[in-house]
């Protein structure tokens, strides 16, 4: 089964959960797939966000990998027709479901032939992954005896409800944002990416492009270099020289690109002086998947599915 959008047709395939235990009319929580910006899964309520996997970045969701179990191999498709989630059973004598509870909860069910039941895998969300579940300028993790902890240069909007574990105030400023006072980012690490609300796509952008870029500027270029060709003897200097002309190409501005002419004698000669590449032009300004992916506003058909779990007497 297919969980997502046929863009072709406008078509979005999505999970609506039991109003209650007992009533498989409509219920209030859906789980499928948000088009806008980069994809991502969600599970929502009345068309509020209740969990996200984070947005797909070309190679997993980037709070949520996707990850291979001995019962299924899970997949995610992305490309100008369609973009759906679907998994591949391994051992096709096993059954397994998605399935959203009237209570919120998604699942991964297995087949227990011994116990003839349904087994849970795994339940979403978890605490931590419950959106927005410790307010604004505020991470959770899972391993502290309180999940959640203020952004340094924050603290709690209300030190009492902290204290109760109610989480959902946030956090504050401590003092007035101050820039010309020597203010500047902090690094967060091991944390899912936020909503994207305002941002800007390019489309044309590949995974190796972005690599490409990001190495460069680590001073890690070799990495770039196929492992079927690092048995061969390969040049440190030409390897970055390729590299380095590959992102003068595709500088944003059309002045800052070589001719062909420069190219040619830059790679057969050891004397010219090629110019330093600045950030390439893969970051077009106000991009968008629009003219691909049906994002909010556009008028598409839905295909609703509500799930009835069948159980032996």
């Amino acid at each position: 089964m297919k969980l997502g959008w046929d863009l072709r047709i406008g078509l979005n395939r999505y999970l609506t959960s039991w109003r209650s235990r007992d009533d498989p009319s409509l219920g209030e929580f859906v789980y499928g797939i948000d088009l806008y910006g980069l994809p991502q899964v969600v599970v929502s309520k009345n068309s509020v966000k209740l969990y996200r996997t984070g947005p797909w970045n070309g190679v997993q969701f980037s709070g949520t990998p996707i990850n291979p179990t001995l019962a299924y191999n899970p997949k995610f498709i992305i490309n100008s027709e369609e973009v759906y989630y679907e998994y591949d059973i391994k051992d096709q004598s096993t059954l397994t479901i998605s399935a959203l509870t009237y209570t919120g909860a998604l699942q991964r069910l297995v087949w227990e032939n011994s116990s003839q039941e349904w087994l849970a895998t795994y339940t979403r969300p978890t605490e931590c992954e419950s959106y927005g579940h410790c307010g604004p300028n505020a991470v959770c993790t899972f391993n502290n005896d309180k999940i959640c902890s203020c952004l340094i240069g924050y603290m709690p909007r209300s030190a009492q409800d902290w204290e109760s574990l109610i989480w959902s105030g946030g956090c504050v400023r401590r003092s007035p944002l101050n820039c010309p006072d020597g203010e500047g980012f902090k690094k967060l690490e091991g944390v899912a990416i936020p909503d994207l609300l305002q941002f800007s796509i390019n489309t044309s952008m590949t995974l190796k492009q972005c690599a490409a870029w990001k190495l460069w500027i680590e001073e890690k270029v070799f990495e770039l270099v196929d492992e079927q060709m690092q048995d061969y003897s390969i040049s440190t200097s030409e390897v970055v020289k390729c590299i380095q002309v590959g992102l003068l190409c595709v500088q944003k501005r059309p002045e800052d690109r070589p001719t062909m002419a420069y190219v040619l004698s830059a790679l057969e000669s050891e004397s010219v002086m090629m110019a330093q590449p600045k950030q390439p032009g893969f970051y077009t300004e106000g991009g968008s998947l629009e003219t691909e992916l049906p994002l909010v506003g556009k008028q598409c058909g839905t295909a609703e599915m509500t799930l009835t779990m069948m159980s032996p007497r």
